[in-house]
């Protein structure tokens, strides 16, 4: 087995956490997937995470955690879309693909 190597820092990507950050580790099911111009991705995880943690806070960082066959998801906090792409193409997939069949594993990181 190698190492892994050639490691470097990412401009911009450590910060310091104002106020407190916290962790949940939440599933949910997947739905019809939207892939139209701006509409590009599912939204509703910042709506989700508050109704089950009964507060304000908001998702800042999402890491899958859970198989969920060969699917991966990226989300963007800024408009709180979680794009599902295929993990051994890379490539989003279709709209209108449907994952309801689908239980995503999520750790959220919030604040």
């Amino acid at each position: 087995m190698a190492a892994l190597a050639n490691f470097a820092k990412v401009s911009g990507a450590s910060v310091d956490a104002v106020g407190p950050v916290k962790f949940d580790v939440i599933s949910f099911t997947g739905a019809t997937y939207a892939t139209v111009g701006s509409t590009t991705g599912n939204t509703g995880l910042k709506a989700g995470l508050q109704g089950l943690t009964k507060d304000g806070r908001a998702p800042v960082a999402v890491i899958q955690v859970g198989s969920a066959g060969d699917y991966a998801l990226l989300y963007t906090p800024a408009d709180d879309k979680l794009k599902v792409v295929v993990a051994s193409t890379g490539v989003e997939v279709a709209n209108a693909t449907d994952l309801t069949s689908k239980t995503f594993t999520v750790l959220c990181i919030s604040k």
